[in-house]
């Protein structure tokens, strides 16, 4: 044998097993750094990663740990895995922060401010957070999964609205009413009823309330703020005439209600109302009116 053959041979056998030597004794993770995570102990988060002491660096998929703790940990928002040769990994968490809770049959499903579900069938809502109304489950929601509503664009709306109140700096909205989607309701400060309509253009529409809440209203101001488009504006109704509106359009309901109640029992009673008998017997007919003669 030609001694370039014997010596190309030996590098090769060499290389091969190097190679598996490094898929199998080398770069196996003996340690691991977790940072941003407060919600999880240290056991917690490396368990549902699946990285262990035997896990091989170079087998090892940063892609598919990542997924795994976004997925199995409702609270973690993002993950990034980090190969350190020739032995460790660092895990690089960023924890998701309550954004609002979903009422669902009396309970709540508490979700992050990017519309992930964090709990689920929780008594009480989130503290500081807004309550959503109307939302309408479509299934029992997982946590760690992205909402969903039997009205698609409901979900997209609150996703929306989440990111939004965040850039307004509206964080003294504690309801969001979405029963009717075409006319979205915020409850501000307690004190503000917003009605912004549609979803269309939201994001100007709550730049336009914002400006009107901090310049053009006074801290004790109560009410109702409206918008009314980009020609009109929006309109800013003080409590009193509120009430007075509800008041008026209360009474003027029950009175269409008394009207409808005093017909109906009116029909009723005319439905019921004993009517002349109809003799079929012989000789009971009236007696025929006598025609004059011509």
């Amino acid at each position: 044998i030609p001694p370039s053959v014997v010596v190309t041979f030996g590098i090769t056998a060499a290389v091969a097993v190097v190679v598996l030597l490094s898929f199998t004794m080398f770069f196996n993770v003996s340690q691991a750094d977790i940072q941003g995570c407060e919600l999880y102990t240290y056991d917690q988060v490396l368990a549902m990663s699946g990285v262990s002491g035997g896990t091989n660096l170079l087998r090892m998929n940063a892609d598919v740990v990542e997924k795994r703790l976004v997925e199995g940990l409702p609270y973690v928002e993002e993950a990034k895995v980090t190969k350190k040769f020739p032995d460790s990994i660092n895990i690089e968490l960023k924890e998701a922060t309550k954004g609002a809770s979903l009422e669902d049959d009396g309970r709540y499903v508490i979700i992050s401010k990017k519309a992930v579900a964090l709990e689920t069938n929780v008594k009480t809502a989130a503290a500081g957070c807004p309550v959503i109304k109307g939302f309408e489950m479509k299934a029992d929601i997982t946590p760690g999964k992205s909402i969903e509503s039997k009205d698609n664009l409901k979900a997209k709306i609150v996703s929306s609205l989440m990111s939004l109140l965040d850039k307004y700096e509206l964080e003294k909205v504690s309801e969001i009413d979405i029963t009717d989607r075409t006319d979205i309701v915020l409850r501000y400060d307690d004190r503000l009823d917003i009605y912004i309509g549609s979803s269309y253009d939201m994001s100007y529409k709550l730049e336009e309330i914002k400006a009107v809440i901090d310049k053009g209203l006074t801290d004790s101001f109560r009410g109702m703020l409206r918008y009314n488009g980009t020609d009109s504006g929006i309109s800013a109704i003080p409590e009193s005439a509120v009430k007075n509106r509800e008041e008026a359009r209360a009474a003027k309901e029950k009175l269409k209600q008394k009207t409808q109640q005093a017909e109906q029992q009116q029909s009723e009673a005319a439905i019921t109302e004993p009517q002349p008998e109809i003799s079929d017997q012989p000789g009971d007919e009236a007696p025929a009116e006598p025609v004059a003669a011509t």
